[in-house]
C-alpha cells in the first residue's frame, strides 16, 4: 500500500511499488484485533514480536491502517458464515 521502492538504481526510479488493486477473501485487515492463538502465533513470527511487545509492529503490519486516497482499490470478497473474520468487523474498521 505504500511506495517503498529503493531510489538509489536510477534505472528504477520511475517505477512505483505501490499496489495498483487488491483482491482480498476473508482477509482480516487489522492485526491488533480479535486475535486468537493461531493468527498470534503466525503474526508474531511474521512481525518478529508478540503484540505485547510491538503493538506498534502489528498496527504496521495492518493493511487497515495505510489506506488513504491514494490507497489502490479493493474487491473484498467475504461470507456471512465466517468463523475467522466477522463481516462486522470488515466494515467497522475501514476508514473510508
Amino acid at each position: 500500500m505504500e511506495d517503498t521502492r529503493d531510489n538509489s538504481d536510477s534505472n528504477l526510479r520511475g517505477f512505483s511499488t505501490r499496489v495498483e488493486a487488491v483482491v482480498d477473501v476473508s482477509g482480516p485487515v487489522d492485526f491488533t484485533r480479535d486475535r486468537d492463538p493461531d493468527r498470534d502465533a503466525f503474526m508474531t513470527a511474521f512481525v518478529g514480536a508478540d503484540f505485547k511487545q510491538n503493538a506498534d509492529a502489528w498496527r504496521d503490519a495492518s493493511p487497515v491502517f495505510h489506506e488513504d486516497k491514494k490507497s489502490a482499490p479493493f474487491l473484498i470478497v467475504h461470507g456471512t458464515a465466517d468463523q475467522s473474520v466477522a463481516v462486522a468487523r470488515l466494515t467497522n474498521s475501514t476508514t473510508s
